[in-house]
């Protein structure tokens, strides 16, 4: 049985399987599945565990994808595989262990792929992808619970729930330590050095408008988790209930909406979005580690979830405050190839990159362009 620092390399191994077969999945259109199947701990046999995965080895086809995920615990990844056909897997092997005496518990992912071709980018891979199976693991309870032993790869993951759950927010990549580190150090140095002018911005907003001085709105974050995002407000105070009335001049094609004279902008309004001071809030938002300096804008909730699944892989990783499309898209691309420049971005996350990235967003302030 695997000790912890060989759980950490084969832990990285499932997420290379993952966006692999993710990858398989969005061209093809057919199903994908992935069964977590471990025994209840109070066993002190190590062979029962070891059991667990020679015979889901047994079971499995020769397209499978088999291994451990923590001490107790196998995984199994079922391309062209539905639901039913990744339960049906799992109470095989679950009968089998039965018969030796061990008692087990299983659990199913589920990832729909689209229906049609994928019009994005052919080479979607990202290798190296990092599996958080601690943070999002919401799973099927068939048997007793099984507490973890492996902090890191935790498998606390049972809930009586008869339904699979979704596969793709256990694809997301939480920040480098260097990344997190960057955000804490230039998110407090900048709220340290601009509360004065983030004062004076909330009184102008005030005497201006009637309204909040802070906007704040759902939208998704990693995994598609949603949180409140900051902005100073730079709307009339019923802006959002506005927004149905404007849809038919919306400028931005799919799900994503923005007018670039939109009529709903106060007079302080115009001048912050052009300016890009109306984010500064968000540096709170990077402080907390909902957000982070470099990484794709987060869409409100309703625009996120209206994406096509291929488009939804900008949550694997953490929203920002720029990114590439900020710099060098902006209203001169659609939002396919705005996605795909998220996606690249998702592919290079380095310190380098994020410094260039960073350098070019001054000037593209400077220069007025906005932001959303």
């Amino acid at each position: 049985m695997p000790g912890g620092g060989e759980l950490q390399v084969r832990a990285q191994h499932l997420n290379r399987i993952l966006e692999r077969e993710r990858t398989r999945a969005d061209r093809s259109g057919r199903p994908l599945s992935m069964v977590l199947l471990g025994y209840d701990g109070k066993s002190s046999q190590r062979k029962d565990a070891a059991a667990i995965v020679h015979l889901m080895q047994k079971r499995g086809r020769i397209t499978d994808e088999i291994g451990w995920f923590d001490k107790k615990t196998g995984f199994a990844v079922l391309p062209d595989t539905p639901v039913q056909g990744g339960r049906r897997f799992a109470e095989i092997v679950q009968q089998q262990l039965r018969e030796r005496g061990i008692r087990t518990s299983f659990a199913i992912y589920q990832y729909d792929p689209p229906r049609e071709d994928d019009p994005s980018d052919r080479d979607q891979h990202d290798g190296g992808h990092r599996f958080d199976q601690a943070s999002k693991a919401k799973q099927i309870k068939n048997g007793s619970s099984m507490p973890s032993t492996e902090p890191a790869l935790a498998s606390s993951f049972f809930q009586a729930d008869p339904e699979a759950h979704e596969l793709r927010p256990l694809m997301a990549r939480r920040l480098p330590v260097w990344k997190r580190g960057m955000d804490l150090a230039v998110s407090g140095t900048a709220l340290f050095l601009l509360w004065p002018a983030m004062i004076a911005i909330g009184i102008a907003i005030k005497v201006d408008s009637p309204g909040p001085v802070i906007f704040k709105q759902k939208r998704s974050g990693l995994g598609g988790k949603p949180f409140g995002i900051w902005k100073f407000r730079t709307m009339c105070n019923d802006a959002e209930a506005k927004r149905n009335e404007l849809l038919a001049i919306n400028e931005q094609d799919g799900p994503a909406f923005k007018i670039k004279a939109d009529p709903r902008i106060t007079r302080v309004g115009g001048f912050l979005r052009k300016t890009s001071l109306d984010e500064l809030p968000q540096l709170v938002n990077i402080f907390k580690g909902d957000m982070t300096l470099v990484g794709p804008r987060p869409l409100p909730v309703h625009e996120s979830d209206a994406c096509e699944p291929w488009q939804k892989r900008r949550l694997d990783i953490t929203p920002g405050l720029t990114c590439i499309w900020q710099v060098w898209g902006r209203s001169t691309v659609n939002f396919n190839d705005w996605v795909r420049m998220d996606l690249r971005y998702k592919r290079k996350r380095t310190p380098q990159h994020d410094l260039k990235i960073m350098l070019h967003t001054v000037p593209a302030v400077l220069k007025q362009r906005g932001a959303c």
